[in-house]
């Protein structure tokens, strides 16, 4: 296995010339030419199919909403918290069987919500708890379908589990908000495969294709791409627009950083790989170390990350992701 020296060493080849993110953006806009398309700019038509479809999936359920209130930590308790889940019978009993799993090593069965909070804390129960009431909104009985959006469930579970590993490595100021944007960042990839034409329902797009490839097929046949579409059907359900907003700004860490990199850059590019990692994770493709380090310098959809960071916070976030331990467990993360 490569040393972390080495590893950052090579990631820094390029990342060492002053102009890099410049170049790297004026290569992929002339090797690609794609523009991701804010969903205030598409076709009246465009929206209106979208907001037609949005009707037809089940609204969150009050938990939802209240979980992601503003003023949810004022009031937040495990009895609170309990009580919320409690109306969400089937919600409960994944959370329960979540908890319960060999990830979290419990020595006991714990069989109430109450008691989850105390072993895993008010806020890791909170984003879980977030993960499954999206889920409900997500139904079908399409086998294909149903595959993409158990993938994409499972991907959104592996990268909170990161997300929330990797804060408390950084001692990130607020790790909750994180995760909770990481999770709500999967919402637009939940409905592209809901809403794609039915001949596209088949294919291997998550397998074989970069993100950006992946939004420029979404907004040909959709008319919008995932962050978009996540902006749309989150703005329908009635959520803060600034937490609408910072959900859908997270896929673009795909993109170049326009601007010079901030605490907010580097924020949302942590969530945006823990992402990323999660789908890898999710489909098998990173098994261990070694692996994890050849796609931190070879995955084309972070080849412009490192112009969100600092030098500095970016060898601490490749310093805490290449630890042998960090991905200890997570092949046992279930959707």
């Amino acid at each position: 296995m490569q040393s972390l020296p080495a590893v950052t060493d090579l990631i820094h080849v390029a990342a060492d010339e002053p102009d890099y993110a410049q170049a790297a953006a004026a290569q992929w806009h002339a090797s690609e030419n794609f523009r991701l398309i804010p969903s205030a700019e598409a076709e009246s038509h465009v929206r209106d199919q979208l907001e037609k479809q949005f009707k037809d999936l089940p609204r969150p359920p009050r938990a939802f909403h209240e979980l992601l209130s503003f003023d949810f930590v004022a009031r937040a308790s495990s009895n609170y918290v309990g009580d919320l889940v409690a109306g969400e019978p089937i919600v409960a009993a994944r959370i329960l069987a979540r908890v319960n799993s060999v990830l979290y090593g419990a020595r006991a069965p714990i069989l109430q919500i109450g008691q989850a909070i105390t072993f895993l804390g008010l806020q890791s129960v909170r984003n879980i708890c977030l993960r499954y009431l999206l889920d409900e909104s997500f139904k079908t009985a399409n086998p294909a379908m149903r595959a993409s959006l158990d993938e994409i469930g499972r991907s959104s579970a592996i990268a909170s589990e990161l997300c929330h590993r990797f804060a408390k490595r950084m001692d990130l100021d607020d790790p909750a908000s994180l995760t909770t944007h990481v999770v709500l960042s999967f919402t637009g990839h939940l409905a592209c495969a809901l809403v794609r034409p039915a001949d596209q329902r088949t294919a291997p797009d998550a397998d074989t294709l970069s993100l950006l490839q992946r939004f420029e097929r979404q907004q040909a046949s959709i008319g919008l791409a995932a962050p978009e579409v996540g902006r749309l059907l989150l703005s329908s359900w009635s959520l803060p627009p600034s937490l609408v907003d910072k959900v859908a700004m997270m896929d673009r860490v795909a993109m170049p950083l326009d601007g010079a990199p901030s605490l907010q850059s580097q924020t949302r590019a942590i969530g945006f790989l823990c992402a990323r990692l999660g789908e890898r994770l999710a489909r098998k493709q990173v098994a261990n170390t070694e692996q994890l380090e050849a796609l931190l310098q070879t995955d084309p959809d972070l080849r412009f990350l490192r112009s969100y960071f600092d030098s500095t916070a970016y060898d601490d976030a490749l310093r805490s992701m290449v630890a042998p331990d960090f991905l200890e467990g997570l092949d046992v993360v279930e959707a």
